[in-house]
């Protein structure tokens, strides 16, 4: 019994070598800690050198993942989910900080995540309990639409003061090294910017106990 527990106290603590590798490599070499999860996905290619990913891998701090195609869901350690439709390219800075560099994305972020950010090359978004779309091209020209609740945004422009502004339910703004011009909305195009259809979602193993009398 104590030899059992002083190697269950070696493996909790991390005192055994190989244990660091279980949270995966992160850029330096270090172990790094998952911030996210893929949850869910749908008919998913993965593109560049990205490993096929399956629902309920974790994905660490720093990883950039690159959708060819489908529909990919990640459910960040702060509750913050975003749906990412490829082809499209999105690194994971931190459970509260993620970067679309090109692609179309929608954000769900319940009350518990508030403050939550996704950027772009042009735009910076900061989540005040809300449901929005993003769609960025590879040059950083940027879409961004408020289907519920509100978000703060901020232009990423160096060139001038950045005053960060609010944008409401139904409100949408371009955000291009041009500046930021309004766009209008219509449930023609929210439609069209929706969740599309149903994912596809790990089964939960079933655990079974057997008591013998």
């Amino acid at each position: 019994l104590g030899a059992a527990a002083l190697v269950i106290l070696l493996l909790w603590f991390g005192v055994l070598p190989w244990r660091k590798d279980l949270r995966g490599p992160g850029a330096n070499g270090e172990a790094t800690e998952s911030v996210a999860r893929l949850t869910a996905s749908k008919d998913c290619t993965w593109g560049g050198t990205e490993v096929a990913l399956i629902p309920g891998d974790g994905l660490r701090e720093g990883r950039r993942l690159e959708l060819a195609a489908g529909l990919a869901e990640i459910t960040f350690d702060s509750g913050a989910q975003v749906l990412l439709e490829g082809p499209a390219a999105l690194e994971l800075n931190s459970a509260w900080d993620t970067t679309l560099h090109h692609g179309t994305l929608n954000a769900v972020v319940p009350a518990e995540a508030m403050g939550f950010r996704v950027a772009s090359l042009e735009v910076e978004v900061a989540d005040m309990g809300a449901e929005f779309n993003m769609v960025a091209d590879r040059y950083g020209n940027t879409e961004l639409y408020v289907v519920t609740g509100t978000v703060e945004a901020a232009t990423r422009d160096t060139r001038a003061e950045v005053v960060p502004f609010i944008l409401r339910e139904k409100q949408a703004r371009r955000f291009s090294r041009a500046g930021v011009t309004e766009i209008a909305v219509n449930a023609q195009k929210l439609a069209r910017l929706a969740r599309k259809g149903k994912l596809d979602r790990p089964r939960l193993p079933v655990s079974i106990v057997h008591w013998s009398f």
